[in-house]
């Protein structure tokens, strides 16, 4: 089925079945995770001031650096939510075009 393409053995089982290559892929799966960490979290903290929405306690949380209460935890795991959907999404989207392009070719050379 192409909607779990992304999980079969041309898609996540690629990825790891190269012992030789799997700390790389591991390397680079926590660069990406920690990229989008801080920059959710830079964009949540720089957005969140600017427009209000945290308490003078949530201020005072985070200057003091004990973190936020409920607001923070909430908005992490949205993203995460939306993020890890949007790429299974995308590989979605380009499993079904490569298909569309095979038939499209096949359309072709019967013509």
């Amino acid at each position: 089925m192409t909607i779990f393409a992304a999980f079969g053995p041309e898609g996540m089982g690629k990825l790891f079945s190269n012992p030789a290559k799997l700390p790389l892929v591991l390397m680079t799966i926590f660069a990406f995770s920690l990229s989008d960490t801080f920059d959710t979290l830079g964009t949540f903290i720089g957005t969140g001031r600017k427009t209000g929405i945290f308490s003078e306690e949530d201020e005072r949380m985070l200057e003091e650096g004990s973190g936020f209460l409920l607001k923070m935890d909430k908005a992490l795991f949205a993203d995460a939510i939306g993020t890890s959907i949007g790429a299974i999404s995308e590989q979605v989207i380009q499993q079904l075009m490569w298909k569309v392009q095979q038939v499209s070719e096949q359309v072709d050379v019967l013509d």
